[in-house]
């Protein structure tokens, strides 16, 4: 009888631990399970859909800022090309089909700052994106991305090109992302939106489906959005998302470290809660 009592007590005390071991796991959040990007996947490799650095279209201070040779002179055509005239022709004056000065396309590197204390940014959006397609950071200014913006459309959203990145997908733009549960941003929601190349889209466009360079590297379908931007007298650009009612949410600009990711989001405090810490950042285009 003894025996009995010893062996129930014994087995108590296992119990006990046993329990108290199970107290001790932490329960899982949303930090354990949800995930920025897909683990476990094969990515297909990008290298055929990027643009040499080294892309035409560059100014002679890109290419020298980058150490290549200016590029070679265009000569206009001079008068014994052209020919004599016998007499003067009459014209009649047309307006110039050319763009005004202030609508002249702006051509820089993509540069990409933040002044949050615990993770300052000073460099540029890195022209070549990562493993999964999503635009990064970088402090190398011969990696930047080169861009081209033409704002002529009289305030409205326009696209923002690349001449040195994913040269079939040249829009930045918003690619709806891993983990989202719909292509919107909302307060009070994580969803967010990976930047990376896309083929273009109406300004005011809900998101549409579309080629994109998340999409190419993972083989996931998502949603895209190109024009979305709009730039100051500082270069400085904005971006404004279009949910799938119409509606413009709040649209936040960070960087997310853990994954080298620029990305849109809704929510700052919803989106670290779940994906850690990620600083709001601004892009702007500056000359090379």
């Amino acid at each position: 009888m003894a025996f009995g009592v010893r062996s129930l007590s014994l087995a108590a005390i296992v119990v006990s631990m046993v329990i108290g071991m199970v107290g001790a796991i932490p329960s899982a959040s949303s930090r354990d399970v949800v995930s920025f990007n897909p683990v476990g996947i094969k990515l297909n490799p990008l290298d055929d859909l990027l643009a040499p650095l080294t892309a035409r279209g560059m100014s002679n201070a890109q290419r020298l800022a980058r150490g290549l040779p200016p590029n070679k002179p265009r000569f206009r055509r001079t008068d014994k090309q052209l020919g004599a005239r016998t007499s003067p022709t009459p014209t009649t004056s047309v307006p110039s089909s050319s763009p005004t000065p202030a609508c002249s396309p702006t051509t820089g590197a993509l540069r990409a700052v933040s002044t949050d204390a615990d993770m300052p940014l000073d460099g540029y959006v890195n022209a070549s994106p990562n493993p999964y397609g999503e635009f990064g950071y970088t402090t190398d200014q011969v990696a930047a991305m080169i861009v081209t913006v033409s704002p002529c459309g009289n305030g409205s959203p326009i696209n923002v090109v690349s001449s040195n990145s994913v040269k079939s997908m040249p829009y930045l733009g918003g690619i709806e992302g891993f983990a989202d549960d719909s292509p919107d941003l909302e307060p009070r929601e994580f969803n967010y939106m990976v930047l990376g190349g896309v083929t273009q889209t109406s300004p005011h466009a809900t998101p549409q489906n579309g080629a994109n360079s998340y999409t190419a590297a993972t083989g996931n379908s998502k949603y895209i959005e190109s024009a979305i931007w709009t730039i100051d007298d500082a270069g400085v650009l904005s971006a404004q998302w279009v949910n799938t009612n119409g509606s413009l949410p709040a649209t936040i600009l960070v960087y997310v470290p853990s994954a080298d990711s620029f990305a849109l989001i809704g929510d700052v405090d919803a989106f670290e809660e779940t994906f850690y810490q990620a600083p709001i950042s601004t892009f702007s285009v500056v000359p090379v």
